[in-house]
């Protein structure tokens, strides 16, 4: 019984102070990347893709407690890597806001990386953050010299 009231507890607090929004999206992101893996790091080791979005998380979550941010955070390559739509985020609870982040840092595949960069820098400087903590995840797991040479300049038109 108290183990109930005290799940009920956590669960009122957790909406009153927005972080259940973060448990969904961690929840979404978390299904939307099952069997997905990561190209091997430089140690030769594929691991499952929600790592990736867990680290961009911690980066965040070391700048800001913002909790749409955060959630933006797991959910950054969802609609650009897995089944799930806007609409899907929707019904699934995530507020406009977090909506407006992903949407933002979900590349269009008709658009060149660098044009897709130079409108980032126009958004919200929390959409700024989650992308660069996005791109310095993207250079640990053993880039090419191309992608290093294209990270390097987005975090430098990026620079906050």
């Amino acid at each position: 019984m108290f183990g109930q009231i005290f799940r009920i507890y956590q669960e009122r607090e957790m909406m009153e102070n927005n972080t259940g929004i973060v448990e969904i999206a961690k929840n979404i992101a978390t299904r939307a990347h099952e069997g997905q893996y990561r190209r091997p790091n430089r140690f030769g080791v594929k691991e499952p893709y929600i790592k990736h979005p867990e680290r961009v998380v911690n980066l965040v979550s070391q700048f800001t407690q913002d909790t749409d941010a955060i959630a933006a955070a797991w959910l950054h390559d969802v609609l650009e890597d897995t089944k799930c739509t806007e609409m899907s985020l929707k019904d699934s609870g995530i507020p406009d806001t977090v909506l407006y982040f992903v949407r933002h840092l979900t590349k269009n595949k008709e658009i060149k990386y660098d044009n897709y960069i130079e409108e980032l820098k126009k958004c919200d400087i929390m959409v700024r953050m989650i992308k660069t903590a996005d791109i310095l995840d993207n250079l640990t797991d053993s880039p090419s010299n191309s992608q290093i040479e294209k990270y390097k300049k987005a975090l430098m038109l990026l620079a906050i």
